[in-house]
């Protein structure tokens, strides 16, 4: 059986097949309806030149003559030089010798067969149609759509080229991932009873010595010694005028008012001797009813009558934080017009020529926060010019804030640290203070703390080394 290969694809087709079964492209040309007496009758019906052409092609005889354009344009020019071709000489001389030697001169410009069976070839591989009534043409669109003459892309490969320890790296994702899916008991690890015994006996130990020596007494500890900030700040305190304004910041939370209340207390004490007007505010919201709450133990305990407007105001909270603070050391009547009872604290002759707290004779801040100490530190102390800064910290803040009084020039110039640092000043005026009355207490909790420690390393060792001798020991032996 004869086959058919397609043009499109390649692939071999029965004979009777008229589009090919892989691409679907057409096998064979298309046939007209007409038949070959039909298309006699259309050469007769066609003009001269084309039924002479047909007659040249069946004969197979060669016309010598020249064609109809040429023999206008050979009549309108006087040489055909002018016409735009090259002719021999004796061509234009001669006129019918010159038309048989342009004859041979126009076989001569024919290509070769060699030569035109490439530029066929070449221009067949450039898609020129061979077949069909667009036949010589080049660049036609095919009569089929495209899409059956789309082919499948070969499958091509995807493997990575990783290297040794890209897959390490891999495993060990996998490992994790693995992990993650499988579940690990938690193992609880239970404390021996001996450790919980010893725990307890030690908290009761404390707290029983604790208490036995406030309800008792009967114990007392030195005072330590006088420290330079105390004395620094003791002078300070005494070197302003009577009756001057001076900045409070109560700025230390309730659950730390045990331990900063009575660091405080000398101070506000010292100021109250003075009769100094005193102006309390807060950058905590909980910390204008401090400084209330305060001044009443104050005045119970050194037997003071501090009233309000008259000898103090509560200026109250000061809020946007470091910014807020800021603004309130430019122009305080501004950020707090109002004071904490809702009147207008500025009319008073204390406060009224007070236009930043460069106007206050000293400004104290007591803190147990380290940031907020910084915060009155970078913003307030730029702006107060030669008036003095005192911070009253806990033992905590106190480390953190101490390079600023040690530093050269001075940022703080007074510093009161812990309950230590309270204590001497009572003692420095001889005065008896909530400060003094811990003093005893908190030193023997601070010595019993460290007794506890010791005995708790001795007994950890002794443990350590029972054990060790336990297992030193051979089987079956008897520790």
């Amino acid at each position: 059986m004869a086959e058919i290969r397609c043009s499109n694809c390649g692939e071999l087709n029965p004979d009777d097949l008229e589009f090919c079964q892989n691409c679907q492209a057409r096998l064979k040309p298309m046939q007209f309806p007409f038949d070959s007496e039909q298309s006699d009758e259309l050469v007769q019906q066609s003009s001269p030149e084309i039924q002479g052409n047909e007659q040249i092609e069946r004969s197979g005889e060669i016309n010598q003559e020249l064609p109809n354009w040429l023999s206008e344009v050979m009549s309108e020019h006087e040489s055909p030089v002018e016409a735009g071709f090259e002719m021999p000489e004796k061509a234009q001389q001669e006129p019918e010798a010159a038309r048989a030697e342009l004859l041979d001169w126009l076989e001569s410009q024919q290509p070769d067969e060699q030569v035109r069976g490439s530029e066929e070839l070449s221009q067949g591989e450039a898609g020129l149609i061979g077949v069909g009534p667009l036949a010589g043409l080049a660049g036609v669109l095919p009569a089929e759509p495209d899409i059956p003459q789309i082919q499948k892309l070969p499958a091509q490969s995807v493997k990575l080229q990783v290297t040794e320890k890209q897959l390490a790296h891999v495993e060990i994702l996998e490992s994790v991932v693995k992990e993650e899916d499988s579940y690990h008991p938690f193992e609880r690890k239970r404390t021996p009873v001996t450790s919980s015994a010893w725990r307890i006996i030690f908290a009761a130990t404390f707290f029983l010595v604790i208490l036995a020596s406030l309800l008792l007494g009967g114990i007392e500890f030195a005072f330590p010694e006088y420290s330079t900030e105390v004395l620094t700040t003791s002078q300070l305190i005494g070197s302003i005028p009577n009756g001057v304004p001076v900045l409070v910041a109560v700025d230390y939370e309730p659950a730390l008012s045990g331990e900063m209340d009575a660091i405080l207390m000398p101070v506000l004490e010292q100021l109250m001797f003075k009769s100094s007007y005193l102006a309390l505010v807060s950058t905590i919201p909980t910390g204008p009813l401090q400084g209330e709450r305060l001044l009443r133990a104050v005045n119970q305990e050194a037997d003071y009558q501090f009233q309000s407007d008259d000898q103090y105001t509560n200026l109250g909270y000061i809020p946007g934080g470091a910014m807020g603070l800021l603004g309130f050391a430019q122009s305080p009547y501004q950020i707090i017009p109002l004071d904490l009872t809702g009147n207008y604290p500025w009319r008073n002759p204390a406060l009224q020529n007070i236009s930043s707290v460069a106007d206050f004779a000293l400004v104290v801040v007591a803190t147990e926060k380290p940031d907020t100490a910084q915060n009155w530190i970078e913003q307030v102390k730029p702006i107060l010019g030669s008036a003095p800064l005192v911070m009253v910290l806990s033992a905590q803040a106190g480390p953190v804030i101490r390079p600023y009084y040690e530093s050269s020039p001075k940022q703080v110039d007074g510093l009161v640290i812990g309950l230590s640092d309270s204590v001497t000043y009572d003692n420095l005026y001889r005065r008896t203070s909530t400060a003094t009355v811990y003093w005893d207490t908190f030193s023997l909790g601070i010595l019993l703390a460290c007794l506890l420690i010791l005995a708790g390393a001795i007994i950890s060792a002794l443990v350590s080394m029972y054990k060790g001798m336990r297992a030193a020991s051979p089987k079956g032996s008897k520790a």
